[in-house]
């Protein structure tokens, strides 16, 4: 795999000046926002592979890039992403995740419901008698309100 590009980007300001307005004071990996601002500066400059950055460094790039006054076409082909892409992110605010914070885990519906029902049906288990009922119940009430409708 290719990890250096040689090509070279021409825009209307400096690159390096760009760079510094979305990433002020910043010379190295932040932990705190999981962005390696080098490098980001590195594929905008264009003597690093692109395709290896993570989302938020692309991210990074298309804005300091869009502040360089690049076209989103050039922007779209210099990063190898679509175009579209590159209008969405000029639009958006950086807002970079958080490594390690984890998604809340979602509560599961106790047996005895119709959610508990289908996931039985989902693993491949056979439902249990309290999940059985409640799915009956559930389809005989919807065939009440449909023949009554």
């Amino acid at each position: 795999m290719t990890r250096y590009v040689a090509r070279s980007l021409t825009a209307s300001k400096p690159l390096g000046a760009a760079f510094q307005q979305i990433a002020p004071g910043t010379d190295t990996y932040s932990d705190d926002t999981g962005i390696d601002w080098i490098a980001v500066e590195r594929a905008v400059n264009g003597d690093y592979d692109p395709q290896l950055l993570t989302v938020d460094e692309r991210h990074a790039a298309v804005l300091a890039l869009a502040n360089a006054g690049l076209s989103e076409l050039k922007i779209a082909a210099a990063l190898r992403i679509e175009q579209r892409q590159v209008n969405r992110w000029k639009r958006a605010p950086l807002k970079p995740r958080t490594p390690g914070k984890e998604a809340e885990v979602r509560q599961l519906r106790p047996c005895g419901t119709r959610a508990a029902y289908r996931r039985h049906r989902a693993r491949g288990e056979t439902p249990c008698l309290a999940c059985k009922r409640a799915n009956n119940e559930h389809i005989t009430q919807w065939h009440r309100t449909r023949a009554a409708a």
